[in-house]
C-alpha cells in the first residue's frame, strides 16, 4: 500500500473512531446515588409515618419507596429513601454495590440541634448507637424486607413503647 493510501485510511478510521465516541457510544450511564451531608437532614416530622418509622426519598421516589415501608410481602428500597426512628439516628439507600454487606444502606449517627444537624458517624457496621452496631440489628430482618425493622420482620423489639418512640420524634429540635 502506497504512503498516500496508508494515510487516507489512517484517517478515516480515526474519523470513524471520533465519530463514534462523540455518539456516546463509549460513555457510561450515570449511576443515581444519595450521598447526605449533614445540611441535608431535617425536622423527622415533615415525612410520612409509617408505623414506628419515618420514611422519605431525596431522589423522587417517594411513592415507591412508601410502598415498599407499607408493604405485606416486603421489598426493596428504591436509592435514595431514608429512614429514621428518630431524630439522631437514620439510614439512607445508597448505589446498588455501596455496601453489599448492609445491602448498600448507609448508617447515621446524628446529632440534632435547633441550629441543624451535625453528623456523629456514618458508614456500615462500624456505626453504633448505645444498642451496638445498627448493622448487626438490622441483619436479624428477613431478607424480604430489606434490612428494615419493624413489627414481624424479624428483628429485635426496641425496648420503646410506639408512644415514647413519636414522644422523641415529635421532640425533635429541628421542627421547633
Amino acid at each position: 500500500m502506497n504512503t498516500l493510501a496508508s494515510k487516507l485510511l489512517a484517517t478515516a478510521l480515526i474519523t470513524f473512531t471520533l465519530g463514534l465516541a462523540a455518539c456516546g457510544d463509549n460513555e457510561e450511564p450515570a449511576v443515581e446515588d444519595l450521598d447526605m451531608t449533614a445540611q441535608d437532614f431535617g425536622c423527622i416530622l415533615d415525612w410520612p409515618q409509617v408505623e414506628r418509622f419515618r420514611v422519605t426519598n431525596e431522589l423522587g421516589y417517594q411513592d415507591e419507596a412508601e410502598a415498599v415501608a407499607r408493604s405485606t410481602s416486603g421489598g426493596t428500597y428504591p436509592v435514595g429513601t431514608i429512614i429514621q426512628v428518630i431524630p439522631n439516628e437514620a439510614m439512607v439507600k445508597r448505589r446498588e454495590g455501596w455496601n453489599p454487606d448492609t445491602n448498600d444502606w448507609e448508617f447515621f449517627v446524628l446529632d440534632t440541634t435547633a441550629e441543624g444537624t451535625s453528623i456523629v458517624s456514618r458508614g456500615g457496621a462500624e456505626v453504633v448507637n448505645p444498642l451496638g452496631s445498627c448493622a448487626d440489628c438490622h441483619a436479624d430482618a428477613e431478607p424480604k424486607w430489606d434490612l428494615v425493622c419493624s413489627d414481624g420482620h424479624g428483628c429485635e423489639p426496641l425496648p420503646f413503647t410506639p408512644e415514647q418512640i413519636l414522644m422523641v420524634q415529635e421532640s425533635d429540635p429541628r421542627c421547633q
